[in-house]
């Protein structure tokens, strides 16, 4: 793939992200980024509310070339029950894609069905979380999940905050 530069991301209003947030729930994404500021207000996160728009916001900008500009994230943190497209057709979506499929992707989700913790991990999640119910327990959640694949976690070059110019056909 090509690589273009951020100066090139900038003209397309992009901007390197670390956390995409793929969460139906207001009250959940609200929460979510609540504990995210508290751990550390330079994570950016982007939130879109189900599997549709988070293909969409990976697939951002048509090129004249007729490929596709995306910041990809350093983590994308999804929930399963959703509308339009949910959790798990979003994930079969995207690890068809050979670009996109080795962003970390952690489920945070209500659901503690075998069926869907089974069906996750067949198709390549890196982690799997049920939602807590308590405040406390849920911040410590999310400071761990921060600080384990936002800060320390590396990843290879072609997901580094540089954009990168592809052909995503999604």
């Amino acid at each position: 793939p090509l690589r273009t530069s951020l100066v090139e991301a900038s003209k397309h209003n992009l901007k390197p992200i670390d956390i995409l947030l793929v969460e139906d729930s207001l009250a959940d994404a609200e929460l979510f980024m609540a504990a995210v500021r508290y751990y550390s207000r330079d994570i950016e996160i982007h939130h879109v509310s189900d599997g549709a728009e988070a293909i969409d916001y990976l697939s951002v900008t048509s090129l004249p070339d007729h490929g596709r500009i995306s910041v990809f994230p350093k983590l994308i943190l999804l929930d399963l029950k959703m509308p339009r497209v949910d959790g798990i057709q979003f994930l079969e979506h995207i690890k068809q894609h050979s670009l996109l499929k080795v962003i970390p992707i952690i489920v945070f989700t209500s659901s503690s069905t075998e069926s869907d913790i089974q069906r996750c991990y067949q198709l390549g999640v890196n982690a799997y979380f049920v939602k807590p119910v308590d405040f406390d327990s849920y911040t410590d959640y999310i400071h761990r999940i921060c600080d384990c694949w936002v800060e320390k976690n590396r990843l290879p070059k072609i997901l580094s905050p540089e954009p990168v110019v592809a052909s995503l056909h999604l």
